[in-house]
């Protein structure tokens, strides 16, 4: 059926090789290193479409579920070894060597369907959310959601107003290694972003953007983690020229 669809990556799992200290596009400057090292990284999507084609009597709708699994080895964020073999706390002790943890995953889903339809108008909602391990994630859980109106003025059926909101959890491994080092202890990262995506010409769009973030990495200063870092006011524009 024309309806489903199944999406499958292999990648390998460090591209830019061994011996790379920099940055990876610095490492393999045309891409063509084509490195073995690093395990696999493999992804794989399950979606399903409907009302897709112009006929459709039913609004459109897609949704997805996926995954991904990385075969290399992965630090701990809390727990590390001493050189005599204990294991402690890497907040509490920097300089201990972190737990190597065998391969990495996650899943997610994905659903955007579109809600009402006028003649020149319709409004859409999406919501994604994702899963992976705290013990060598970062971030331990996703989720995300928002609307987005198609033609909110009246004669410009290609702008787009949406409005979305996001929210990361960070790891309680990660904050329990804050918490022993007496750093401020990082706890999520929520998002309000509102948008505007205006065609200018049939192949210029210009969307400009307001985000405004509630705790930055966490809450936790990146230049100090001793110190609290206050929310962040966000704006930006994007231009895309289609050829």
């Amino acid at each position: 059926t024309d309806a489903v669809k199944l999406k499958t990556a292999l990648y390998g799992g460090n591209p830019a090789g061994n011996d790379c200290t920099k940055q990876p596009q610095e490492c393999d400057l045309y891409g063509t290193t084509f490195s073995t090292t690093g395990g696999a990284l493999v992804m794989s999507e399950l979606q399903y479409a409907v009302n897709q084609g112009k006929d459709s009597v039913g609004l459109p709708g897609t949704y997805k579920v996926g995954g991904w699994f990385a075969s290399a080895d992965f630090n701990d964020l809390h727990l590390g070894t001493t050189g005599g073999g204990t294991i402690v706390s890497l907040g509490a002790d920097p300089s201990a060597a972190p737990l190597k943890r065998s391969g990495d995953g996650g899943i997610y889903a994905v659903a955007d369907q579109v809600v009402w339809r006028g003649n020149e108008q319709s409004l859409s909602l999406f919501l994604r959310g994702g899963y992976a391990p705290p013990d060598r994630n970062l971030v331990s859980y996703y989720l995300d959601g928002g609307a987005a109106l198609k033609g909110p003025i009246e004669g410009r059926p290609h702008d787009v107003l949406s409005f979305a909101v996001a929210y990361a959890k960070i790891s309680p491994d990660a904050a329990a290694a804050d918490r022993d080092a007496s750093a401020v202890v990082r706890n999520y990262e929520t998002v309000f972003e509102l948008d505007y995506s205006a065609r200018v010409a049939p192949w210029w769009t210009i969307q400009p953007d307001i985000q405004y973030v509630v705790h930055p990495n966490g809450g936790q200063s990146p230049a100090d983690p001793t110190q609290r870092i206050g929310n962040a006011f966000v704006t930006g524009i994007r231009s895309t020229v289609k050829f």
